[in-house]
């Protein structure tokens, strides 16, 4: 494991250099779209590292006041994934077979605060106020 630079200040650098450099010397329009989309794609992955363990555990928290539970000790991604896509599935099978009388709003609130923590990631300049739905 290195220091000094981290991943996440080596994906900005290499997005950067593409963007400075690389994107304005390509004549051809379609090359210059991709390399585009690869650095959104980097400054993508660079905010996942950097807030993944906090968007994670703040995740896991919220199902497990939903009681689907998720072992808090995980440290392994696979097992992170799995274990929170698993639960999410639960979820869903639990707001499919609820009747529309049951009193939803926890389960909509989770959903919303984890599309809005995704959102951030994807897209941090998206109005993520709350009164958007």
């Amino acid at each position: 494991m290195q220091d000094r630079p981290d991943r996440e200040a080596l994906l900005r650098a290499v997005a950067g250099f593409l963007k400075s450099d690389v994107v304005p010397a390509v004549a051809d329009a379609g090359l210059r779209f991709r390399l585009l989309v690869a650095t959104h794609v980097l400054g993508v992955v660079e905010r996942e590292l950097r807030g993944e363990h906090a968007d994670w555990a703040a995740e896991a928290e919220r199902l497990a006041g939903l009681g689907l539970a998720v072992d808090p000790q995980l440290v392994d991604e696979p097992a992170r994934r799995r274990a929170v896509t698993e639960a999410q599935a639960a979820l869903c099978a639990r707001i499919d077979a609820a009747p529309p009388e049951d009193d939803l709003s926890a389960e909509r609130a989770h959903v919303l605060a984890t599309l809005r923590e995704k959102l951030a990631v994807v897209n941090p300049r998206y109005d993520l106020s709350p009164t958007i739905e």
